[in-house]
């Protein structure tokens, strides 16, 4: 019995994505990131003081690309997904890998 296919099944078998956020002023900025699925949700793992992060502070809409580590695409596909800050002292998702400082950012679709 196959049911229906989840959001996050473009992930699914990934390592990395092509995370793109948006300047102030709409331009587009692609960067390659390390990501896990957690459930219904994907956790990108980066600096608290990166330039990711603070544009997603300015505009939480993302564009999520299955890639490699080198940010070439591994699948014709992409989604739009809303990023959500959480800082590195988040405790309430033990199941996520344990990184000693920065942030994560949960996506959600």
């Amino acid at each position: 019995m196959s049911g229906a296919a989840g959001p996050l099944d473009l992930l699914e078998g990934q390592r990395y994505v092509r995370l793109t956020t948006f300047r102030r002023s709409g331009k587009a900025v692609p960067t390659t990131v390390w990501f896990a699925l957690v459930e219904d949700k994907a956790y990108v793992f980066t600096g608290a003081n990166s330039g990711k992060v603070e544009r997603i502070r300015n505009d939480p809409r993302v564009t999520v690309t299955p890639s490699n580590f080198r940010g070439k695409p591994t699948t014709p596909g992409s989604m739009e997904a809303e990023a959500r800050i959480v800082e590195s002292g988040f405790a309430g998702d033990r199941r996520l890998p344990r990184i000693p400082r920065g942030a994560r950012t949960r996506l959600r679709r």
